[in-house]
């Protein structure tokens, strides 16, 4: 869970924004029950790449 400040905003270590490859502009996907938060570039090139969407949506979908 991540907890807001006084202005409703949440904060993210200089770590997990490494990690995470984010620069600057950011992206924020919703998943099931959470939020992602992308570098703007990397969601864009993941979404764009459409070669195996038939195959992930076939995961995504099966509740196996």
């Amino acid at each position: 869970m991540i907890e807001l400040d006084g202005n409703g905003r949440f904060l993210l270590s200089k770590r997990k924004l490494q990690f995470a490859s984010i620069k600057q502009d950011v992206r924020l996907l919703a998943v099931d029950d959470h939020i992602e938060v992308w570098d703007k570039d990397t969601c864009e090139a993941a979404l764009s790449d459409n070669s195996t969407l038939g195959i992930d949506l076939q995961n995504a979908m099966s509740y196996d």
